[in-house]
């Protein structure tokens, strides 16, 4: 499992969001963002364990390292 942390300044909302952006508006937008890119990370290793070489490789006797 994995965990992340942020720490969300009130100060840097509306530079970052544009005006009238609420700290909820901000724990939304890094919430989804880190899901997405969370997804994307366990695809690619997903991709990589189910690749033809990494089976070619293991079917040689290899380690498949």
């Amino acid at each position: 499992m994995c965990a992340h942390r942020v720490l969300l300044g009130e100060e840097s909302l509306e530079a970052a969001l544009g005006a009238g952006a609420l700290p909820v508006d901000a724990r939304r937008q890094v919430r989804e963002r880190l899901g997405r890119e969370s997804r994307q990370t366990l695809l690619l290793a997903k991709w990589h364990a189910e690749s033809p070489v990494r089976r070619l490789r293991q079917g040689r006797g290899g380690s498949g390292r």
